[in-house]
């Protein structure tokens, strides 16, 4: 027993020793191919939309009124649907032989102007509602023995007479007249025997030009920035204008 003990011990130590002085080769190492993956191509970046033009809102003209007409005859009241809120031009005529009266009356029943005191036939245009603090017209009443007609137009180049300055304008009767241009030296001229006034618009006032009872001949000076003269005479009449 005691040898069998010793042998594996001498056994263990040659194995050991045996073990020992045996060379190790070193283990070469392995080479791992790791397949890199290629490149993705970056997409180009999409080019980003301009931006629209808006388009500039369009202004919205302001409706042109349209004429408004009545035709009757004899002694007439007439009331509009709506009050006269902006200058008009107010066309007349009338065929009768005795006096022919138009007044215009406000809202209230109170009277505005004397529009027109005539006697027989007559035809002719006026300014009305030009003054700020001119209460809107809301009735007429006119007198009359025979026909007439009584037309409302806008304040429009359209329903005036124009004169393009210098120049001559020969009238008749009752007149409304735009001025083209830059006017500056008027004569007025009538052989009538009869009232004869003018007067002179601009922007920003209304001034009397002339107040004579005919015949008449004379030289006015008109007022800077004058746009429209409205005449009123019941007959001939002429004006001839310089320009500055």
């Amino acid at each position: 027993m005691k040898n069998a003990f010793v042998f594996l011990i001498i056994a263990s130590l040659l194995c050991s020793c045996s073990s020992s002085s045996t060379a190790t080769e070193p283990v070469k190492p392995t080479s791992t191919i790791t397949n890199t993956p290629l490149p993705t191509n970056t997409p180009e970046p999409t080019s980003t939309p301009r931006p629209t033009i808006t388009p500039k809102p369009t202004a919205t003209p302001t409706p042109v009124p349209q004429p408004i007409i009545f035709e009757g005859s004899g002694d007439k009241i007439i009331t509009l649907d709506e009050p006269l809120t902006a200058p008009r031009i107010l066309k007349l005529s009338n065929t009768g032989s005795s006096n022919f009266i138009v007044k215009s009356y406000d809202q209230f029943g109170n009277d505005i102007d004397l529009l027109v005191n005539e006697i027989g036939s007559y035809q002719g245009k006026m300014l009305i509602g030009m003054m700020l603090d001119e209460e809107p017209v809301s009735r007429f009443e006119i007198q009359s023995s025979g026909s007439w007609t009584l037309i409302i137009y806008p304040l429009s180049i359209d329903y005036m007479d124009a004169l393009e300055v210098p120049g001559r304008y020969e009238g008749q009767g009752d007149s409304v007249v735009v001025l083209i241009g830059e006017p500056d030296i008027v004569t007025f001229t009538t052989t009538e025997r009869d009232n004869f006034i003018v007067y002179a618009y601009t922007n920003e006032r209304r001034e009397l030009l002339l107040n004579e009872i005919g015949p008449y001949s004379g030289e006015k000076i008109l007022p800077n920035g004058v746009m429209v003269l409205n005449i009123s005479m019941n007959g001939a009449w002429s004006m001839d204008i310089t320009a500055k």
